[in-house]
């Protein structure tokens, strides 16, 4: 023993002491707990299978009403293999700005744009491009005259937006006409 305790460069008395130590009673009381949590941590996992141990966690503390260890979820999730897969780095993607499709219908931009006149009025501009050959789209303008002509709003007392425009118009000629007589 003596020869031993000489190559591993140890003590005697500490190779003696850790000899005489058996299972220790820390141990066995951390596995047990360990098991009382892991049945827990098995029925949340079951109920939510997305929760990573941060919400498992959460969930954790909240029923049982007492501090628990993050850390230790993660160590009893991990040893049971109850983690969630970590997500994996994206591809970078280098986008020099041109995007090409193969066919027409598949792919189109759009954008908007207001412009405010001299009147206080506001024009808004809307349009669409489709991709594979930058042309307008021919449904936009029928889209627009049904929204604008037939399509009731319920901020516009269920009017088009040009029926609005029509009756508000007339109620202020209304007005006009009761102030000057």
């Amino acid at each position: 023993m003596s020869r031993i305790c000489e190559v591993l460069e140890v003590s005697r008395s500490n190779l003696y002491e850790r000899l005489k130590k058996t299972s220790s009673s820390r141990k066995r009381s951390v596995t047990i707990h360990d098991q009382k949590l892991l049945l827990l941590i098995r029925q949340i996992m079951d109920e939510r299978p997305t929760y990573g141990y941060r919400r498992v966690t959460a969930l954790l503390r909240k029923s049982l009403n007492q501090a628990i260890n993050p850390k230790r979820v993660y160590r009893i999730m991990k040893e049971h293999s109850l983690l969630l897969q970590k997500h994996g780095k994206r591809p970078v993607r280098v986008h020099d700005g041109k995007i090409i499709t193969l066919k027409n219908n598949l792919r189109w931009y759009s954008d908007h744009f207001s412009i405010q006149c001299w009147n206080g009025d506001q024009v808004h501009v809307v349009f669409a491009l489709e991709s594979h050959d930058r042309k307008v789209l021919e449904q936009l303008s029928e889209w627009f005259d049904d929204y604008n002509n037939n399509a009731p709003h319920k901020g516009l007392k269920m009017l088009s937006p040009r029926k609005y425009y029509r009756s508000s118009q007339e109620d202020l000629k209304q007005v006009r006409y009761n102030l000057m007589s």
